[in-house]
């Protein structure tokens, strides 16, 4: 995969799209497709290359952030071909966190602490 784009925005509870996304994906980690006869899958190497993170947060506007390639193998075997969902839950994570470390490096959440400390003291300003 070459290019993919992760966009990350903190959602109107505080909470953002990835956290929602892992949140979904636990839920179901356990059950199976609904159709038996869903494709099944082998594949023996998966690279993920010049990927980026694109940030929707208050204040800052969209910086993209490089993400790190990465590479997974044996996802579904001859023995054990992966149905789609299980391609999904190996594969999402490892972008999920590759996403989220490659923000926290580039520092994109210190701008987004400062405009909600901004926002909370305008906040309280308001009820004085």
């Amino acid at each position: 995969m070459d290019g993919m784009t992760v966009t990350y925005y903190i959602g109107g509870k505080g909470g953002t799209n990835i956290d929602a996304l892992r949140s979904n994906m636990k839920s179901t980690s356990g059950k199976s497709e609904a159709s038996a006869e869903a494709p099944k899958l082998i594949i023996k190497k998966l690279r993920i290359i010049n990927a980026k993170l694109v940030p929707h947060l208050p204040g800052i506007g969209e910086q993209p952030v490089a993400i790190p390639s990465i590479t997974m193998t044996d996802i579904g075997t001859k023995d054990k071909p992966a149905t789609a969902a299980e391609v999904a839950r190996q594969v999402v994570p490892r972008v999920m966190n590759a996403a989220t470390n490659a923000a926290t490096k580039a520092s994109i959440m210190k701008p987004v602490g400062k405009v909600l400390d901004g926002a909370e003291g305008a906040i309280k300003g308001l009820f004085k």
